[in-house]
């Protein structure tokens, strides 16, 4: 898996595998210097850890090490990346100084930066969202229970559970509100950091969502229907919805992972990635309507907003350069060893559409009458013995009773 992550419009990180990637400029997209590189795998295999921690180690030596999702602070001073290795690493962006490694229990789908930026927020595949100290660590990690009640000796606080996994996660401008999309078509709209109240539900796809974007008291979806909905995040209640994203030729869609808002000439604008097609979809705020569609030579694994109009991609064959406004398409200049490293790039996580079986009445009746059918059948089976049982009791008695009349 590669992720792009901008720091400004003329400066990155690309992370690839085990390395992340110092890019200086939006046209040399990484130094050929190693001094630019960061070895994420060398950093973790420093941190110390427990008994609990290193069995958890040992389950994990057949993963692929690698990077599943980044954040910068909204200060953009600092960088968080989680790994597939169950560690989470925050750096210094100006100058890739370290400042926590530490593991967490699970897999982890999402990171962001609170408002504050003294915490990152971190979302698993088992659907726990909790939350850590991001520019210090704890003055001592004591157990705790886990927001499923299970006790655990890794640090952090936990926020919300559910059994669903979360494939997005969104602040409100003001910091108060968490977004979070799951597997099951919900958005849920929590308290932050009181997250077990649930200000709203936004309900209406029909699919898994798994891409939000936040603007004043509106947020923008879209997941595995290809559709974008607007909602006002503080009522729950639907705004609008956009047809789904195909192009017309297309037979059925394909799932929409990331979308974007940037203004274009002053009017607020979408951009929708597939990393299915080789399309990007340009979609005006005002109406949700496909406005463009701009084709790319290869399948996106990640991309990201720098600012205006311009966009950037990781592609299996080198890092592209969108520019929406005039529909353009240009290839950044790609270290070798990047390159080679992008050729071997994981899939982005699959998100697999629920297998849900709608007609299962039939099936929990059939159930339901062999459940009753065993319970009959035990009942009919302990009267049975009870009545042999009082039969042989009454045949004793009358034997007793002839055996005293002829003493």
């Amino acid at each position: 898996m590669a992720l792009l992550l901008p720091l400004d419009d003329k400066s990155g990180y690309v992370f690839c595998k085990q390395f992340g990637f110092f890019c200086k400029s939006l046209v040399q997209a990484a130094t050929s210097d190693d001094d630019g590189i960061i070895d994420m795998k060398a950093i973790t295999e420093a941190v110390p850890s427990d008994k609990e921690q290193q069995q958890n180690d040992n389950s994990r030596e057949k993963i692929v090490f690698e990077a599943l999702c980044c954040a910068l602070s909204w200060r953009k001073e600092f960088v968080a990346v989680a790994l597939s290795s169950k560690f989470i690493i925050v750096f210094r962006a100006a100058d890739r100084t370290v400042i926590r490694a530490f593991r967490i229990s699970r897999f982890p789908t999402v990171i962001l930066f609170d408002k504050d930026d003294e915490h990152v927020i971190v979302s698993d595949r088992a659907g726990h969202v909790t939350r850590y100290l991001a520019m210090k660590s704890p003055e001592k990690v004591e157990q705790r229970r886990e927001i499923t009640g299970e006790l655990t000796n890794y640090e952090g606080e936990p926020l919300s559970g559910t059994f669903s996994m979360i494939l997005d996660l969104a602040l409100s401008p003001d910091g108060r509100k968490l977004a979070m999309a799951d597997r099951d078509e919900k958005i849920r709209v929590s308290r932050y950091p009181q997250c077990f109240v649930i200000e709203n539900f936004c309900l209406g796809h029909t699919e898994f969502v798994s891409t939000m974007a936040v603007h004043e008291n509106r947020l923008f979806s879209s997941g595995g229907d290809a559709t974008i909905k607007e909602w006002d995040y503080q009522t729950g209640q639907l705004l609008r919805e956009s047809a789904p994203l195909k192009l017309a030729a297309q037979k059925g869609v394909k799932p929409i992972r990331k979308i974007f808002l940037f203004s274009l000439n002053g009017k607020l604008h979408l951009a929708a990635f597939s990393y299915e097609m080789k399309t990007i979809f340009v979609v005006d705020e005002g109406n949700l309507a496909t406005i463009a569609e701009i084709p790319l030579d290869d399948v996106p694994l990640h991309a990201a907003h720098f600012e205006g109009p311009i966009f950037q991609i990781i592609a299996r064959s080198s890092i592209y350069r969108i520019c929406c406004e005039t529909r353009s398409v240009e290839k950044v200049e790609t270290c070798a060893k990047l390159l080679e490293l992008l050729k071997d790039a994981a899939e982005p996580m699959p998100i697999t559409y629920k297998n849900v079986a709608y007609n299962n009445a039939e099936q929990y009746f059939e159930r339901k009458r062999t459940k009753f059918e065993e319970i009959a059948k035990g009942d009919r089976t302990r009267k049975g013995k009870k009545k042999n049982s009082n039969g042989k009791q009454d045949a004793q008695g009358m034997d007793e009773s002839a055996e005293s009349v002829q003493t």
